[in-house]
């Protein structure tokens, strides 16, 4: 089992086709993506796989407000195994180019890389880095 003092590990998959999302009201507006039954590729995490396993994967932009949630000063997000699913935060910039991608639809597949640190929490990963690749 990985524990907090392991270094990071990957998790890869394919991010097909999200569907944006938009909430607003009188203070702030949220914009996110959410994409279900992504495809893992591969990972380096102790937790096997199997064929039926997919990932629900929810994106939000980031708007520098503090994560409350956050475990380790690097995290961005969360990965919870037995769940299945992923959720983080990119800035504005990388955030609008997936965005915008999203909408054309001969390009809305994306390769994604998570680095992942273990927890003391079995069924908690902090994300600390996304790479998309297309």
């Amino acid at each position: 089992m990985a524990s907090p003092d392991d270094p990071t590990t990957q998790l890869w998959f394919k991010l097909d086709r999200p569907s944006r999302r938009i909430k607003s009201n009188r203070e702030t507006v949220t914009r996110w993506m959410l994409a279900s039954g992504c495809t893992r590729e591969q990972w380096t995490v102790d937790r096997p796989f199997v064929d039926e396993d997919y990932l629900e994967v929810s994106i939000y932009e980031w708007k520098d407000e503090p994560l409350t949630e956050a475990i380790d000063p690097a995290q961005i997000g969360a990965y919870r195994p037995t769940r299945r699913s992923v959720r983080f935060r990119l800035h504005p910039e990388a955030f609008a180019e997936l965005w915008a991608a999203a909408d054309d639809a001969t390009r809305s597949e994306f390769g994604v890389t998570l680095e992942l640190k273990a927890t003391i929490n079995p069924d908690l990963y902090a994300v600390v880095e996304v790479t998309f690749a297309r």
